[in-house]
């Protein structure tokens, strides 16, 4: 089955690839750095590799989340004034699990690091 150029472009677009890792992905298949560099094998294999699924990136459960939120809503009268709500319950994840840094996103939170910190503000409530 031969591919065209378009074709693994489209593909690119499709699947929502950045350029930088559609070119990781030429260098770890073709070795090559451009699609005009492929062979008619190469572009297969690469349109292949592109429409190849990916796992996606597990997210934080919905409820945990609206739970952390709302538990920061109550816990606001309280506190001095914050300027960015997420970084102080990334903060709050960190802290509660004892991490070294707060995760980049509560996505990168899990399930079991957010039930962690609800029951650390939960205690604050008291």
């Amino acid at each position: 089955m031969p591919v065209s150029i378009a074709a693994i472009k489209i593909a690119q677009k499709d699947a929502g690839l950045p350029d930088a890792e559609y070119r990781e992905l030429l260098r770890r298949i073709a070795g090559v750095t451009s699609s005009k560099e492929l062979t008619p094998e190469q572009r297969v294999k690469v349109y292949v590799a592109i429409k190849k699924p990916r796992p996606k990136a597990p997210s934080a459960p919905l409820p945990l989340v609206s739970k952390l939120f709302g538990l920061f809503y109550q816990l606001k009268p309280t506190m001095p004034p914050i300027r960015n709500q997420i970084a102080w319950l990334l903060g709050c994840v960190a802290k509660a699990n004892h991490l070294d840094a707060p995760p980049r996103s509560l996505n990168d939170a899990t399930p079991q690091q957010l039930v962690k910190t609800i029951e650390a503000l939960k205690q604050r409530l008291k």
